[in-house]
């Protein structure tokens, strides 16, 4: 009886919850831009002005590439597997 109950309180709740997806896909357009295209209309920026008495920001970059590029299939594979992940202790 009790396994019964759980099963119809799964389903409704399931119902209920495929049916919002539904409102929500439908109204996606509304609330959701496709911005794939943007690039293509974009507009170029000045640089930007710093006031005096301030520093310029410095720009750096986050991954800098090495000097001169390797050859393609020299560099050894990287595992990106955690260490130790999977094993049982």
């Amino acid at each position: 009886m009790k396994i019964k109950y759980v099963l119809v309180v799964w389903v409704v709740m399931l119902a209920g919850v495929l049916c919002g997806c539904q409102k929500i896909n439908q109204k996606r357009a509304v609330y959701v831009r496709d911005r794939g295209q943007d690039y293509l209309t974009h507009t170029i920026l000045p640089p930007l002005k710093v006031p005096e008495g301030y520093s310029h920001p410095q720009v750096t970059e986050n991954f800098p590439l090495p000097e001169p590029l390797p050859e393609m299939g020299t560099l050894t594979p990287v595992s990106v597997v955690p260490p130790g992940f999977g094993q049982w202790s």
